[in-house]
């Protein structure tokens, strides 16, 4: 008898693990979206956004993190929302792809911080 709930416990206690392994991988709350945003931002805006050059940070510079964790509502604003004579969309020298998009959104929708 001492054997078999000590059995039982022992799968309870493997499907309770293996439960939170999978709902710590699919929990959108736990994904990083900021280094994947510095990379778009690296790739897509720091070449007129920065504060050296023929550009000098136009209007704002993306220099470094907090610099462009600062400006998380222009940068979503810039590519997400609508286009209206004060919102231009960015980059000015062509669209950023539909998943770029999404992860500048989901990094706002968590705060727009660095460690989001």
């Amino acid at each position: 008898m001492n054997r078999k709930i000590h059995s039982i416990i022992s799968v309870v206690c493997l499907i309770v693990l293996v439960a939170c392994n999978n709902n710590d991988l699919t929990n959108p709350g736990t994904e990083k979206y900021f280094p994947q945003v510095k990379t778009i931002i690296e790739n897509h805006c720091a070449s007129c956004h920065n504060s050296s050059g023929s550009w000098a940070g136009r209007p704002v510079s993306f220099d470094d993190d907090a610099a462009i964790a600062m400006q998380y509502q222009l940068i979503k604003a810039a590519v997400a929302d609508p286009i209206s004579p004060t919102n231009r969309r960015m980059p000015q020298d062509g669209m950023l792809t539909a998943d770029e998009i999404d992860i500048i959104v989901k990094w706002f929708d968590k705060g727009g911080k660095i460690s989001d």
